[in-house]
């Protein structure tokens, strides 16, 4: 989670970045503010780090399963 300066509507806000979803840009009804530079890369940071582990662990599980199926040819 990534906490915001106030950004505009004098509240502050929070990026929850594991529940982040993709939504039309029809169904936002209105802007409730923005992040800053800073956060914005500190958010691009994150995702970064949150997807490079989801790679490492999906090449992890398919070396694994490369590992199983030719102990499988062996033996």
């Amino acid at each position: 989670m990534i906490g915001t300066k106030p950004n505009g509507n004098g509240e502050e806000g929070q990026i929850v970045l594991d529940q982040i979803r993709t939504v039309d840009k029809q169904r936002l009804i209105k802007k409730l503010g923005s992040a800053n530079t800073s956060t914005q890369a500190k958010v691009l940071d994150v995702l970064r780090e949150m997807f490079a582990e989801l790679v490492l662990e999906t090449i992890r599980q398919k070396e694994g399963d490369i590992f199983i199926y030719l102990n499988s040819l062996i033996f």
